[in-house]
């Protein structure tokens, strides 16, 4: 596992798990917390196990609600930005093999992924290929 920053902010982090025998698919996962507490760290026993199975896992952090200048919609503007700077710096990560996943509160950025027009991500998600929100 290595941990790389996607922006200025130390909160603006990943943690890439790399498998012995990749299989070609690659799954982002986000922490839950409910925007305001929480960290990439609780997912280290799902995203090892993952890559055992040969899947490529990045574990994201975010800036929470209470550190952030603005509530919304800087948590979402940071999963754009992980996602961005992952496909510019992590070769094998490609657009058309990528899943996000999400647990339990983490479906409001699934939905705000592509859904609501008021989400910065609503008009780049057209520009965004992935294969798949769990």
């Amino acid at each position: 596992m290595k941990t790389f920053n996607y922006g200025k902010d130390e909160l603006q982090a990943l943690d890439l798990y790399q498998p012995k025998e990749w299989n070609g698919k690659t799954l982002v996962l986000i922490h839950g917390g409910g925007w305001w507490q929480g960290d990439k760290g609780k997912e280290k026993e799902v995203a090892t196990g993952l890559a055992t199975e040969g899947y490529q896992v990045a574990a994201l952090n975010y800036r929470l609600a209470t550190q952030a200048k603005i509530f919304f919609p800087t948590q979402d503007e940071d999963v754009e930005a992980a996602y961005t700077w992952l496909l510019k710096n992590i070769p094998d990560f490609k657009a058309d093999n990528i899943a996000f996943i999400w647990w339990l509160n983490r479906w409001t950025f699934s939905c705000l992924f592509g859904t609501d027009k008021r989400s910065p991500l609503y008009q780049s998600v057209r520009t965004f290929r992935f294969k798949g929100v769990l």
